[in-house]
């Protein structure tokens, strides 16, 4: 379906016209790098704008995240940005797969949950 080759990335809230990769390194401190220490938790202070070709992203806006619960267990979130509604997803992380590979797969759920948005 989607590789993490088609994976984009923005570092404004919503889509612009500078759209650029990021490495695994660059994704991992953006969404935890001040929530690792111990004692810190809940979400990162940084979002990460996703756009992957062919999917819901291209109609709609969504945002990439990190969290952390207060047993210190790391989550990758996504949020749509969908008038005044709140809508996020996590996983937790697993250091076995990419970072974008975590967030195809909550794309993949809000596709699922929300296929009228994906029609056209």
């Amino acid at each position: 379906m989607y590789t993490t080759k088609m994976i984009y990335h923005y570092t404004t809230l919503f889509p612009s016209h500078t759209i650029f990769q990021m490495t695994e390194q660059e994704l991992y401190s953006t969404c935890f790098q001040d929530i690792l220490e111990d004692g810190k938790w809940g979400y990162s202070s940084k979002r990460i704008g996703i756009k992957i070709k062919g999917s819901i992203t291209d109609k709609l806006s969504f945002s990439g995240l990190g969290f952390k619960n207060k047993n210190g267990v790391l989550h990758i979130g996504v949020r749509m940005w969908l008038d005044q509604g709140d809508y996020i997803k996590f996983i937790p992380y697993n250091n076995n797969f990419d970072i974008n590979q975590h967030f195809m797969e909550l794309i993949t759920k809000f596709q699922c949950d929300y296929p009228w948005l994906c029609s056209e």
